[in-house]
């Protein structure tokens, strides 16, 4: 598998390092670039945000401009996410991260190098948010001739344990199913008794 790398904005790392610097008293940041002082900022993810009609059409429409670029940071065990906007053609940096979400996003990366590598067809990475379902997954997109070879490594689903770590191809088929299922639930919460 080859994975292509994303057309990021150049300008992010340089936006990344300067909020690093502004936050540096802050304890996260503090733990981010303790004991070396210094701190690798990978390769950012562009994030989609799902919105309905791409969940119930089972497809993720990825001409949408991207609206968040997520460098994940590292030193030594601890993780990081930062997040930038794009707004009026220039990136902003909209907050930090850590802790276990972080840490499972890495763990899907990770995978998906692992498990991945034998793929043939080249991909592109990418983040998958639904908000309101409280769900988030690695997106692995295939650039072939077949989308039906897009992969999914969900990584927060909103509950306390998250999600296994594990490749799945039914991803937006499950993200549907919860999505009609709290549509059922509205319906009958909007019951009048008797």
């Amino acid at each position: 598998m080859t994975i292509v790398k994303p057309e990021a904005p150049k300008e992010g790392y340089g936006v990344v390092e300067q909020a690093l610097g502004v936050l540096s008293d802050h304890p996260a940041v503090m733990a981010l670039l303790a004991p070396a002082n210094t701190v690798e900022v990978m390769p950012p993810l562009a994030v989609h945000m799902l919105d309905r009609d791409e969940i119930m059409r089972g497809a993720v429409a990825s001409q949408k401009p991207v609206a968040t670029w997520r460098y994940l940071i590292g030193s030594g065990q601890a993780m990081g996410a930062a997040d930038l906007h794009v707004r009026d053609g220039a990136l902003h940096f909209a907050r930090l991260d850590h802790g276990r979400i972080v840490q499972q996003l890495y763990k899907a990366l990770t995978l998906a190098d692992a498990v991945f590598s034998a793929r043939e067809d080249e991909v592109k990475l990418a983040i998958v948010e639904s908000p309101p379902l409280y769900a988030a997954a690695l997106w692995l997109k295939s650039l072939g001739p077949d989308p039906e070879r897009d992969c999914f490594i969900p990584y927060f689903d909103g509950t306390q344990e998250g999600p296994a770590i594990q490749p799945r191809s039914d991803y937006l088929d499950v993200l549907k199913a919860k999505l009609e299922e709290r549509k059922g639930v509205a319906r009958f919460a909007e019951r009048p008794s008797n």
